[in-house]
């Protein structure tokens, strides 16, 4: 068995005390050293896979594409070995004492907040921008293959599924490579993949490290199919549902880094850094002062300036500019009689009067009634209990309520008018961070900077709901853009 290595001697240096951790592909020890009195960690090739001359091809190539890499954030690539009496590779690299990210969220504080995961993060964006400066792409970037150290230093692992700059794929052809919930929409569909692919698995990485979860519940069971369905299809739930203190820009900057179409998602790690920031513009020397701890020391604050890259977001007016989007919403009231849509000159007028919840209010009326009749025809303890019953029911039934509404967009903001609130409540696009289909509530949310979120489309057909939070989303992207 592979993990029946312990006390070895390896090439007559490396004595094998533990096994740190094995999976399908390799398997790795924590060996001594004898000459050098020093601790080293040892990949080996899993025994199912040392006989394949492919795997092997992979493995050494994995080692030649690690050991480019020299940066105090990534795991130090130190030597290969390969015994040629049993055929077996081993890659040598450096030992650190820590444990993974993975384990702090689970177990030592759920979510961190976002000035102490701030220097843990910034970190992680050192080593990847500058595996990204080499023409290396790591592909499988998640709290469980990055290591903090007692003093939070952090050490990036695993380049085991890395693309290097000449385009192979250090996996098996045909793979799907990463791990599915922090996998880009590219890796899913086993698409060739570039740094933006990273920057999404960071971007995951960074909601679980601030909302001290991932954004979906998995069921451990389930299907990698069924995993990979729902990571292309469902909407994203603001990591403020979970743990509300993050602060706004943070949330933008998470959404631009995990957007699903790849030409709208943040390209670059400098830019990922800019929009964490809140947005630098050109020619500023000062990079990230809002969330730097006050403890760090300004030489560390000026080893990561990413300035020169960084563009201004402004706020723009889109006269002219969302004529494919008012098609889209043109075919989506095609597709849900009781979605009117109308332009005036360059304002998009929404009109909706798609209940989704009719058929559901008809039956707990039907319900009301009947435990009504019945609880007074019964005029005993089993009468009480039937009424307090129909007091939960009438209380659901309020909560299904639909109500038409009004949703107007302009050139710089979106307005929201119903019967019940005739007067216009205006957000400007500058102010939207995001909207988001909250299925469970069964509303659109509209997250704004320094107001009040507002909730719209309550209890819509939800299919209607989710195509329209993607039109309004594409739409607020341009705004910033354009």
């Amino acid at each position: 068995m592979d993990t029946e290595m312990t006390e070895q001697l390896l090439f007559g240096q490396y004595r094998i005390e533990s096994t740190i951790g094995a999976g399908g592909m390799a398997i790795v020890y924590k060996a001594h050293h004898i000459s050098l009195d020093k601790h080293f960690a040892i990949k080996k090739l899993s025994d199912s896979l040392a006989q394949s001359a492919e795997a092997k091809e992979r493995f050494i190539r994995e080692a030649r594409t690690h050991s480019r890499l020299e940066h105090p954030n990534i795991v130090k690539f130190h030597d290969i070995l390969q015994d040629h009496a049993t055929g077996n590779v081993y890659i040598v690299m450096e030992y650190v004492e820590g444990r993974t990210l993975a384990k702090m969220i689970g177990r030592e504080t759920g979510p961190i907040p976002f000035e102490n995961a701030w220097p843990i993060f910034r970190q992680i964006l050192e080593g990847i921008g500058y595996a990204h400066s080499q023409g290396v792409v790591h592909r499988d970037i998640k709290p469980g293959n990055i290591i903090v150290t007692t003093d939070n230093k952090v050490k990036i692992l695993d380049f085991g599924i890395a693309r290097d700059e000449t385009g192979h794929t250090i996996t098996q052809s045909g793979q799907v490579v990463g791990t599915l919930q922090y996998a880009s929409p590219e890796q899913i569909k086993g698409e060739r993949v570039d740094q933006r692919s990273d920057i999404y698995n960071l971007g995951m990485t960074l909601y679980e490290m601030v909302a001290g979860r991932l954004p979906h519940d998995i069921n451990p069971n389930s299907s990698s199919f069924h995993i990979m369905q729902r990571m292309l299809n469902d909407d994203v739930p603001d990591p403020r549902t979970f743990y509300p203190h993050i602060p706004e820009n943070v949330v933008a900057a998470i959404f631009k880094a995990i957007e699903r179409d790849v030409n709208v998602r943040v390209g670059t790690i400098s830019g990922f850094a800019g929009l964490l920031n809140g947005g630098v513009s050109k020619g500023d020397t000062e990079t990230f002062p809002r969330f730097i701890p006050p403890k760090t020391s300004q030489n560390e604050q000026d080893s990561f300036n990413f300035s020169s890259s960084i563009n201004d977001i402004k706020p723009s007016d889109l006269r002219g500019s969302i004529e494919v989007e008012y098609q889209r919403l043109l075919e989506l009231g095609k597709e849900h009689v009781g979605l009117l849509v109308s332009r005036d000159n360059s304002r998009i007028r929404i009109t909706n009067n798609v209940d989704g919840t009719k058929s559901e209010r008809a039956l707990l009326l039907g319900g009301i009634l009947f435990l009504g009749v019945l609880g007074i025809a019964t005029l005993s303890v089993g009468g009480l209990i039937l009424l307090i019953v129909m007091g939960f029911v009438i209380r659901k039934y309020r909560q299904k309520k639909f109500e038409p509404e009004v949703v107007t967009i302009s050139g710089d903001e979106i307005t929201f008018t119903t019967k019940e609130q005739p007067s216009l409540l205006k957000l400007g696009f500058s102010d939207i961070i995001r909207f988001s289909h909250l299925s469970d509530q069964n509303i659109i949310m509209a997250s704004s900077r320094g107001k009040k979120s507002v909730e719209f489309c309550r209890n819509s057909n939800k299919m209607m709901m989710h195509e329209f939070t993607k039109i309004l989303n594409t739409i607020l992207e341009k705004s910033k853009t354009s």
